[in-house]
C-alpha cells in the first residue's frame, strides 16, 4: 500500500510540475481598419507543426468552439472565437497563430515566441472586399 501512495504522490507532482511550466497568453483578433474585435477562426500550433492548442474565451459572455478532427489524409484543428479576448496556456517555445474570417478577409499568420512571463498579442485581419457595402 505505501508503494501505491508514493506512486500517486509522484504522479500528482509531475502533473503539477507540467501545469506550472505553461505561460498564459492573452490575445484578441481585431479588424485592421476599425480596430474593433471580430469573431474568427483561430489556429494555434507549435512552430514545428507537431502540437495544436485550443484557446478559450477570456470573457464570461464569449464563446470558443473547438473543432478537433484528424482523418487519414486531413487534419483540421481550430477554435471558432466570438469577438472577445482569448486566453491559451502554452509551454515556452515558438508558436504559429493563424486567424481567418471568411472570404472577405485575408488570412493573418504570426509567429510568437512564448517564454516564462505572461504574453499579450493582438492579431489584425485585413478586409480586402466588402460585398455588403457594394
Amino acid at each position: 500500500m505505501p508503494l501505491i501512495v508514493a506512486l500517486l504522490v509522484i504522479g500528482l507532482a509531475s502533473v503539477t510540475a507540467a501545469g506550472d511550466s505553461t505561460t498564459t497568453l492573452r490575445g484578441e483578433v481585431r479588424d485592421a481598419d476599425s480596430k474593433q474585435p471580430v469573431p474568427c477562426r483561430l489556429y494555434v500550433n507549435s512552430a514545428d507543426g507537431a502540437k495544436w492548442f485550443f484557446p478559450k474565451s477570456a470573457e464570461p459572455g464569449g464563446s470558443a468552439l473547438v473543432y478537433d478532427r484528424a482523418r487519414e489524409k486531413s487534419v483540421e484543428k481550430h477554435v471558432t472565437l466570438s469577438a472577445h479576448p482569448f486566453v491559451v496556456e502554452l509551454p515556452p517555445g515558438k508558436y504559429v497563430f493563424t486567424a481567418e474570417r471568411g472570404k472577405e478577409y485575408l488570412t493573418t499568420t504570426r509567429e510568437i515566441e512564448v517564454g516564462r512571463e505572461p504574453v499579450g498579442i493582438a492579431l489584425e485581419i485585413k478586409r480586402w472586399v466588402n460585398m455588403a457595402g457594394r
